[in-house]
């Protein structure tokens, strides 16, 4: 089974050039709640596939290399991706995470 840094394409990174995409998450996971609406959207579509919300399960999916992008470059990949479009993808590209998640019922109201 392929390791973790095998499917994030990780492989063969020195471990300063790791630290280094590790606190731009950091710096960007921080930056989520405060960023205006549009801004959010315009990430958000930048690195996620497909989202699917089922009965029991969510699944997301992720671009491996926009990711990567995201993580390197920046506000600045975003911008640039954006401007050309969004382009097909190696299905080895993608990462899908998921989560099982049952919705509940309170006086009619899912939650």
């Amino acid at each position: 089974m392929p390791t973790c840094s095998t499917r994030l394409g990780l492989d063969g990174q020195t471990p300063a050039k790791l630290r280094e995409q590790v606190n731009r998450a950091k710096k960007l996971a921080d930056k989520f709640s405060s960023l205006p609406s549009h801004d959010l959207r315009d990430l958000l579509s930048w690195i996620l596939r497909r989202v699917v919300i089922g009965d029991d399960q969510i699944q997301v999916t992720i671009g491996r290399n926009d990711l990567c992008q995201l993580l390197k470059n920046g506000r600045k990949a975003i911008a640039t991706n954006l401007k050309e479009g969004r382009k097909l993808v190696d299905p080895s590209d993608l990462i899908c995470l998921s989560i099982e998640a049952r919705m509940k019922r309170y006086g009619g109201v899912l939650t």
